[in-house]
C-alpha cells in the first residue's frame, strides 16, 4: 500500500504521509515552515475575512492553537493589522497565572490548552477570528466556542488551509462551510476515509 498521497493545494503539489487514527485514515498535512503554502493561503483567505454586507464584522483578534496554526495566524495578523493569541498545549513559566480549558484534536487527542490570564482578559468582548491549518472533526472549534463564551467574546469566523472531508475528494479551490453556525473558509479539501 502506498504510504503517501499527492495533493495539489494553492497550486503547489505536496506528498502527505498516511496516518491511521482509530478507524480513520487521514493524510498528514504540516504547513509549518512551508512558506509557499502559508503566504499563498493567507493572501487567498484574507479576501474572505468579514464580508461586504457587514453580517460578519472585522475581527479584533486572531486566536490559534499551538503549533501548526501559528504561521498562518501570524501572516493573517500582518495582513489584517491585528494581533493574535495562541492557546498553548503546556504551561510556560513566562505566562504567569494561567487559565486552562479542555480541548483536543484528531491528531493531538484530548488535552488541556493554556492561556495566560493577561491574554484571557485581552479576549474579552472582542470579535474573534480562529485560524488553523486543518479543519477535521470540529473538536478544536468547539474548544474555541467554549473559550469565547467564557470571555464574552464574539466568535465570528474561522479560516483554514484545508478541510478534511470524510469519503470526499481532494479539491484545490476555496470551500465555504459552517460549524455550529460559524462561517468557515478553507483553501481546499483533503480526503479522509473510514477503515
Amino acid at each position: 500500500m502506498n504510504n503517501f498521497h499527492k495533493i495539489k493545494i494553492l497550486g503547489e503539489t505536496r506528498s502527505l504521509p498516511l496516518i491511521k487514527i482509530d478507524n480513520i485514515q487521514i493524510f498528514g498535512f504540516d504547513s509549518v515552515g512551508d512558506m509557499d503554502i502559508i503566504l499563498k493561503g493567507a493572501k487567498k483567505l484574507h479576501k474572505f475575512i468579514g464580508d461586504a454586507e457587514g453580517s460578519v464584522p472585522k475581527p479584533d483578534l486572531i486566536l490559534t492553537t499551538e503549533v501548526k496554526g501559528i504561521p498562518l495566524a501570524q501572516e493573517l495578523a500582518r495582513l489584517l493589522d491585528i494581533n493574535y493569541i495562541v492557546l498553548r498545549k503546556s504551561q510556560k513559566i513566562y505566562m504567569g497565572e494561567t487559565i486552562s480549558i479542555k480541548g483536543g484534536s484528531i491528531t493531538s487527542g484530548e488535552s488541556d490548552y493554556y492561556l495566560s490570564k493577561t491574554n484571557f482578559e485581552r479576549l474579552k468582548n472582542k470579535n474573534i477570528l480562529f485560524v488553523d491549518d486543518v479543519y477535521s472533526t470540529g473538536k478544536t472549534m468547539d474548544t474555541i466556542t467554549e473559550l469565547c463564551k467564557q470571555t464574552s467574546s464574539n466568535f465570528i469566523q474561522a479560516v483554514f488551509i484545508l478541510q478534511e472531508v470524510m469519503n470526499g475528494e481532494d479539491k484545490d479551490a476555496i470551500v465555504h462551510f459552517s460549524h455550529n453556525n460559524i462561517k468557515c473558509t478553507a483553501c481546499g479539501t483533503l480526503k479522509c476515509t473510514l477503515i
